[in-house]
């Protein structure tokens, strides 16, 4: 057209446009219409179009951001979110979409992988086991180790501790260990409830000669003790009742008046001729 008017072709430059063509021209330098003499330049801003987008997702960050940059965009906002598919790092999804015209410099948004999402421990402790199980699996984890321990606290059949601990965040299918209550430890065999006052009286009665080891007349808590195992402190304590930390026969029940030591299982009155009755059990 410019040939055909009798001018000439200027300088033609280009220049990125999204409402022009590519290849059509977007300004001329003398405006239409205007008189010029034969020969006389036009100068031409061609249009390039826009920039096409270019597809990053599937690529790690790093990587998309040196494409972008290639193409002459600006990497933008970057979003993490988990992704059951998506290895982290990755690119899931882009704003332009891949291909999308664009002007130089415009922004690329991305959202990038955190990879799997991770289980959260749950707290297990204090529960049956049935429902700590059911919990496990609830959150997409996988029972391991289960050991027994007895427990003075924890009812027979509810866990006592667990591993990991609760609120760990663990990737899914991490193997749980836990360790379930036995109840109270169990008393030993032959032996049932704490002695009872009355029978460690008894006892100590029935043994009073044998237990009195240094011959004074009293019995000790050691010396009671040998006697009768099992025998508390705090049961020696109740017999005691002067709380002279000795057991005397009167203590024990024991009738020293009598004389009849061997028939109450107590010490009997000795005479110096060292019998062991008194001299009245003679007559």
């Amino acid at each position: 057209m410019l040939t055909a008017a009798g001018l000439a072709v200027g300088t033609v430059t280009q220049q990125h446009s999204l409402t022009v063509p590519s290849g059509s021209v977007i300004s001329q330098s003398v405006a239409a219409g205007t008189p010029l003499l034969p020969g006389t330049t036009v100068d031409l801003v061609v249009s390039k179009g826009g920039i096409a987008t270019p597809d990053v997702v599937g690529k790690t960050q790093d990587a998309a951001n040196a494409t972008i940059s290639s193409a002459g965009l600006v990497p933008g906002t970057v979003t993490r979110q988990y992704n059951a598919t998506v290895p982290a790092n990755t690119v899931i999804s882009q704003t332009p979409a891949a291909g999308t015209p664009v002007l130089p410099t415009a922004a690329v948004s991305l959202v990038v992988s955190r990879g799997v999402q991770p289980a959260v421990m749950p707290d297990i402790t204090g529960r049956s086991q049935v429902q700590a199980e059911s919990a496990i699996a609830n959150a997409g984890l996988t029972l391991g180790t289960v050991t027994q321990e007895y427990s003075g606290t924890v009812a027979a059949g509810s866990v006592t501790a667990q591993s990991p601990a609760p609120g760990t965040e663990v990737p899914p299918g991490t193997v749980v260990s836990m360790v379930v209550s036995l109840g109270p430890t169990p008393l030993p065999e032959g032996e049932g409830e704490p002695m009872t006052t009355d029978t460690a009286r008894q006892q100590l009665a029935t043994a009073y000669e044998r237990a009195d080891s240094n011959g004074d007349g009293t019995l000790s808590f050691d010396e009671a003790a040998a006697a009768v195992p099992g025998l508390s402190q705090a049961v020696f304590n109740e017999l005691d009742t002067d709380g002279n930390g000795q057991l005397s026969a009167g203590e024990l029940g024991l009738d020293v008046g009598s004389g009849c030591g061997g028939c109450q299982g107590g010490k009997g009155t000795f005479s110096p001729f060292g019998w062991d009755k008194g001299l009245d059990s003679l007559f």
